[in-house]
């Protein structure tokens, strides 16, 4: 066959594949890089991990990555550097904090144009450890080609701690978590511009209430707050549950198979979907496809999610 020809196979078998990729992609991913500005690691294997992450995500090929726990500024540059290589030339930068402070730990990372970056700090932590954080969420507008002006949400809510002996989770703690995610909700109605939103976020919580150490067939507080339409919610439709259900913990992001998870603070958590990409019910997009990703071999001691839109 004559080469011209088979290169014109070869582009129009591309253009196919970029035609059922669907007009966006989008992960989410807590990156578990807790190294403190006194350069004490508080994670396993960090400089490995951070060294593997944009080889790893880019090869899921997301338009857009939102990361959580990049605690460590060089890490950030970094990734930053890393992305550009691989194709991701636009990246959030952060905003500078006390030298004893590790900010909000979130970078969103996109093949296409950002605009428009704010912060939100939550008036209240969790635990207290996390006083030395300043959790909250940020916000940027990306310019999707074929769709325009589209608002991103990267948010990371407060760990709270499980009592093994009594099976249940610290109940102050648990109402500081539901304070952040009304302040959450609040600050998405406050802040969005168009009718495509997308909230890549780690609730903290599963998207099920726990009590007596089962889940409960009713939505936890924060996870129902999200789903739930305006004003009373932020009027999101969790994408993963949408399109897989949730039967036998499906989208388990924190999962007690996970060697990172056992070795951390909250090894004897509860198996649970902690992490979510969330999509505004009023946007033209749909999810077409959901997973959990990041797990074989896990990069983490989450797992991501990656979902694409058409």
């Amino acid at each position: 066959m004559h080469p011209l020809i088979v290169l014109a196979q070869k582009e129009i078998r591309k253009a196919i594949l970029n035609c059922m990729k669907g007009a966006l992609s989008v992960l989410t991913f807590n990156s578990w890089l807790l190294r403190t500005p006194l350069g004490i690691d508080l994670a396993k294997d960090i400089d490995e991990r951070v060294r593997r992450l944009p080889q790893r995500v880019a090869a899921l090929q997301p338009d857009i990555i939102l990361l959580q726990e990049i605690w460590h500024s060089p890490f950030r540059k970094l990734l930053a550097d890393e992305f550009l290589r691989v194709g991701y030339p636009y990246s959030t930068e952060p905003r500078h904090h006390g030298w004893l402070r590790m900010g909000d730990g979130l970078q969103i990372i996109s093949r296409f144009e950002l605009d428009s970056l704010k912060h939100h700090s939550f008036s209240i932590h969790t635990r207290f450890d996390e006083r030395f954080v300043e959790k909250g969420a940020i916000k940027v507008r990306v310019k999707v080609p074929q769709l325009g002006w589209i608002d991103i949400y990267n948010s990371h809510l407060g760990a709270v701690t499980y009592n093994t002996k009594k099976r249940e989770f610290h109940r102050s703690q648990c109402e500081s978590r539901y304070v952040q995610s009304l302040e959450l909700k609040k600050w998405i109605l406050e802040t969005r511009t168009s009718e495509t939103a997308i909230l890549g976020v780690d609730l903290n919580v599963h998207r099920l209430h726990h009590e007596n150490g089962v889940y409960l067939s009713i939505p936890s507080k924060e996870f129902a707050l999200m789903i739930t339409g305006q004003p009373h919610g932020a009027g999101f439709v969790d994408t993963f549950s949408q399109l897989n259900g949730t039967e036998n913990h499906g989208g388990c992001t924190f999962h007690n198979s996970n060697p990172y998870r056992a070795s951390g603070y909250f090894g004897s958590d509860p198996c649970a979907t902690l992490d979510y990409l969330f999509l505004a019910n009023t946007s033209p997009l749909v999810p077409v496809s959901s997973e959990v990703v990041l797990d074989k071999p896990a990069l983490s001691d989450h797992y991501g999610v990656l979902t694409t839109f058409e």
